[in-house]
């Protein structure tokens, strides 16, 4: 074999390994907080839209805000004191414990500080709630926590039928919670990192006061949310780069056989 041809086996397989290393940068990098208004049922979320955040919401579409960039951290600091769409959520269209697609679940609207958003959120889990039902009909105390369990959700994924919520009292009132997943997306150039979420309102009033309402009527409430990005390199990447390394050994012991 010529001395041309090994160098050209060689670099090929030297390449193989490097590639994939520049496939593990993620775009995003910390956490973003924001904040809004909603309706909650047991199976759906109503996202408000307020005036004071966007003049108008496209349909299927509520609005939130971000606090100060003080409190956003690493690449997503750019995004604090800025507005934004959300899109409402239904359990018919995005199950618990069940991979689906929402494509900009958040978007950000342009401003003075921020003429050109590159970010979206686009959404593809929604995890279950964690909680038991023995409290859910109990007589309220604190520290007592509750999953409701619904029939008409009941699915593969999700055979017990639990909603999304975590509900929990505390001497004040109680917490409704819940969890998600999915990828921050870099719109100008397609890049992405995984980020999971949670959003959490709070009440003053015992979560089993609420329960009617989540059943039948929309429950007005404000959220916090906060979402993290999560840059552990993806299965796939491991995978080039140790096929990259294996390719490399085999071609060189090749050569070596080959000899001169």
């Amino acid at each position: 074999m010529s001395y041309g041809a090994r160098k050209i086996l060689i670099a090929a397989g030297m390449l193989l390994t490097i590639l994939p290393f520049e496939a593990l940068a993620s775009t995003f990098n910390g956490t973003l907080n924001f904040t809004g208004g909603a309706e909650i049922s047991a199976t759906s979320i109503t996202f408000a839209c307020s005036v004071a955040y966007t003049p108008t919401c496209p349909t299927g579409y509520g609005n939130f805000s971000t606090p100060s960039t003080a409190i956003q951290t690493g690449d997503f600091a750019s995004y604090g004191d800025q507005f934004g769409l959300i899109a409402n959520l239904d359990q018919t269209d995005e199950p618990g414990n069940t991979s689906f697609l929402l494509p900009n679940f958040l978007i950000f609207n342009s401003s003075p500080s921020l003429p050109s958003p590159d970010l979206a959120l686009d959404l593809t889990f929604i995890a279950p709630g964690v909680y038991g039902q023995t409290d859910c009909s109990a007589t309220p105390a604190p520290g007592q926590t509750c999953t409701l369990e619904l029939p008409g959700l009941v699915t593969a994924a999700n055979p017990d039928g639990l909603t999304w919520f975590n509900l929990s009292n505390s001497a004040m009132g109680s917490t409704l919670s819940f969890s998600i997943a999915g990828v921050a997306r870099t719109i100008s150039t397609g890049e992405t990192a995984p980020f999971v979420g949670t959003f959490t309102a709070q009440f003053n009033l015992p979560y089993q006061d609420l329960l009617t309402a989540l059943e039948n009527d929309p429950l007005p409430a404000s959220f916090a949310a906060s979402v993290t990005t999560d840059t552990a390199p993806e299965a796939a990447s491991f995978f080039m780069v140790g096929a990259g390394i294996l390719l490399s050994v085999v071609f060189r012991r090749k050569l070596e056989r080959a000899g001169p």
